[in-house]
């Protein structure tokens, strides 16, 4: 059987929003990019022993999805998407408040629940000639968690 690519558009990015201490996942709308990146912090351990090579230790990953969408209204009521509004939210707490549950479904169906921050760099941002657009970066803090549901 052949291998068949799988479309980046289908990302799934959601938010824990507890409401009267009833918890549910709401997907934030109108995602038009999802860009996974990551890192490692590095110990450079190259000695006199090492020859010619450097050498190294890795100790922390480091895990981020910039998130980018345009921004959606309720044609009736006015009122932001709900995720979208529960990510604006979030971009303004600090401490472990600022740490937020999210679940991302990647294009290929894995799916993963972490806390992140939310660095929300455009709320509302574009020229006369673009439809209002909004850029957040999300930082994973500690390990995923399995799915609980």
């Amino acid at each position: 059987m052949g291998k068949v690519k799988v479309a980046a558009k289908n990302w799934v990015v959601e938010i824990e929003v507890v409401d009267n201490g009833t918890a549910s996942w709401v997907p934030i709308g109108n995602i038009s990019n999802v860009s996974p990146s990551g890192s490692k912090t590095r110990d450079d351990t190259t000695d006199n022993d090492s020859g010619s090579t450097a050498e190294h230790l890795p100790f922390h990953n480091e895990r981020s999805l910039n998130v980018e969408g345009f921004v959606a209204i309720d044609e009736d009521t006015g009122e932001l998407d709900p995720g979208q509004a529960a990510l604006f939210a979030a971009a303004e707490d600090t401490g472990y408040q600022g740490l937020h549950r999210f679940r991302l479904t990647s294009p290929s169906g894995r799916t993963k629940i972490a806390r992140f921050s939310v660095d929300l760099s455009n709320d509302e941002g574009g020229t006369t000639q673009q439809a209002a657009r909004w850029s957040a970066t999300l930082t994973q803090s500690g390990d995923p968690e399995p799915e609980d549901e």
